[in-house]
């Protein structure tokens, strides 16, 4: 191509852009191509993938001109410079192309710098072809993503989720998706076929894998062989260990709930797991240095933290004397003759209900302390009022309750109805947990029989004179003729989606949060991801207060 001599060097700077499209080369390149053609009239041009760690660049390189777009995603900043000796263009015209294009809110202009002669040869300062595949999944980041417990109802929900992300350009992480390899653990895994069936769009992105996660030298060799970047941690796997693993790799961490074998394994913490498991994990988590961390990002515990500081945030002028996350669930069988009277239906783990609803004394918090009621969790009933719903529910230790109290020095508890059938079953029982806990179990699955009803999770924030409420609501049919799972698994698979999402595109400091210290302490954009799958919140106000948890008894 030989030398030519450029006459100027344009310098355009793009601010505050869609981060989205910043980090989606099908948009970078589009744009590229365009301005070329506004600066020559020339179509039918090469655009070369440059190397980028901190987003995407692209160069169009002709005799006449040198053209490159840089992106900083984190930033929401781009840049488009171009070297060269044609006159015959309108900056102004470029300016606002780019800048409708990138969704900048404004940009600014370094005109006709004068530049010394540059060589554009085809293989000087961007990848030749041997290295354009690999410079793609380099500049794009292509996470290797493991998901522990992929034979479960909640890592089906997440990769339902996956599945519609890898087809939808607008999804937050559309690019990241769709250069990312899935690494799918469980120690009984399912078949392939069964993926292939409810997983098509990412058949060619899913490595099978069984193993035994208590083998901690096998799970950190596998981290290695297969350069995984995240771990999305839904299994009964002891969280300290699975983190322990990935802080000594630098890999990423998420998961969603609190475990811990010992404490399993202890018939003396009996009626105190939730609060051994927290403690545990408080006293060892200062040792994880290495890597960033998202922990107990779920429905609840996860995204109710982000729905009580969202509410909160709100009105920055009143303090709440108390704040209690409220679940009603009453999810069924639409055919109710399906149902076994002796069998225990829980639209997530009974086991992991159970150990919530019957092995548990009511626990709350308040002035940072966890408070104990000597009773059974089904001898005692509390009021909830959201708008024109009403229900009665039973107050159960929770992750959220402790972490949020951690922060806020008010009154927290979790108060929890599932359907009646369930909660009968138990009252019936409550003198005979042996009884109970050698019942049978069932998950209910809409795959098996549909559903009707709904699982509705939210915050009540209770004040001197008044409730504020913030919930949302799934359906079960809707979200199965969507997604193919329950609203229950649904909602946890929403929490870890908006987990992931903030870890591939937002800057997050080292360290190990949980979901309401990741938004009090780093600016994630953590409920607006979740929200691109969970749309509806409901925001309401009590115009008169039911009081403290012990005068909400009924």
């Amino acid at each position: 191509m030989g030398f030519k001599y450029f006459k100027k060097y344009i310098l355009i700077k793009f601010y505050d852009c869609n981060r989205y499209i910043l980090n989606d080369y099908k948009v970078v390149k589009k744009v590229i191509k365009e301005v070329s053609e506004k600066i020559d009239n020339k179509t039918e041009k090469k655009v070369f993938p440059m190397v980028n760690p901190c987003g995407l660049s692209a160069l169009i390189t002709t005799k006449e001109s040198r053209l490159i777009i840089n992106t900083w995603v984190k930033y929401g900043y781009a840049e488009v410079g171009l070297f060269t000796s044609l006159n015959k263009f309108i900056i102004e015209d470029i300016c606002k192309y780019v800048s409708k294009e990138m969704k900048a809110s404004r940009y600014e202009v370094l005109d006709d710098i004068p530049m010394i002669p540059t060589r554009t040869e085809k293989n000087l300062n961007y990848l030749n072809k041997t290295r354009l595949e690999g410079a793609v999944q380099s500049y794009q980041g292509t996470p290797t993503i493991s998901i522990l417990g992929s034979a479960g109802g909640v890592a089906k929900s997440v990769l339902s989720i996956l599945n519609k992300a890898v087809k939808d350009k607008n999804d937050p992480i559309y690019s990241f998706v769709c250069n990312s390899q899935f690494h799918l653990i469980d120690s009984k895994q399912k078949s392939i076929e069964y993926f292939y069936q409810w997983f098509p769009n990412l058949k060619d992105k899913i490595t099978l894998h069984e193993l035994d996660l208590k083998d901690t030298d096998k799970f950190k060799t596998f981290l290695s062989n297969t350069k995984t970047t995240h771990v999305i941690d839904i299994s009964y796997a002891d969280t300290l260990e699975m983190l322990r693993c990935c802080d000594e790799l630098k890999v990423i961490y998420i998961n969603t709930a609190f475990e811990n074998t010992s404490v399993d394994e202890n018939i003396y913490l009996e009626g105190f797991t939730l609060q051994e498991r927290y403690a545990i994990y408080e006293r060892y988590k200062h040792d994880f240095t290495n890597t960033t961390a998202i922990i107990c990002s779920g429905m609840n515990p996860g995204v109710v933290q982000w729905m009580a500081m969202d509410l909160m945030k709100k009105f920055p002028g009143e303090t709440p004397k108390a704040c209690y996350i409220v679940e009603d669930d009453n999810s069924f069988y639409e055919d109710e003759s399906l149902a076994d009277k002796d069998t225990i239906y829980t639209t997530w783990s009974t086991i992991c209900f159970l150990d919530e609803a019957i092995y548990s004394y009511p626990a709350f918090m308040k002035q940072h302390m966890c408070l104990f009621l000597y009773k059974a969790v089904y001898d005692l009933q509390f009021k909830v009022t959201l708008g024109d719903k009403k229900f009665l529910g039973c107050l159960m230790p929770h992750e959220e309750v402790l972490t949020l109290a951690a922060l806020y020095d008010m009154e927290m508890g979790f108060i929890y109805k599932v359907n009646d059938h369930t909660t009968e079953l138990i009252k019936k029982n409550i003198n005979n947990l042996d009884a109970l806990w050698d019942s049978p179990m069932k998950v209910l699955d809409p795959a098996e029989a549909p559903l009707k009803g709904k699982d509705l999770v939210g915050v009540l924030l209770v004040y001197e004179d008044k409730e504020r409420y913030m919930y949302n609501a799934l359906s079960n049919k809707e979200i199965f003729s969507k997604y193919g799972t329950n609203a229950t698994y649904f909602q946890v698979a929403c929490g870890i989606y908006g987990a992931l999402a903030t870890m591939l595109l937002d800057d997050i400091p080292k360290g190990i949060y949980y979901v309401d210290e990741l938004l009090l302490r780093t600016s994630s954009n953590y409920g607006k991801y979740l929200s691109y799958y969970m749309k509806e919140f409901v925001v309401g106000e009590n115009n008169k207060s039911e009081g403290s948890l012990l005068d909400r008894i009924n």
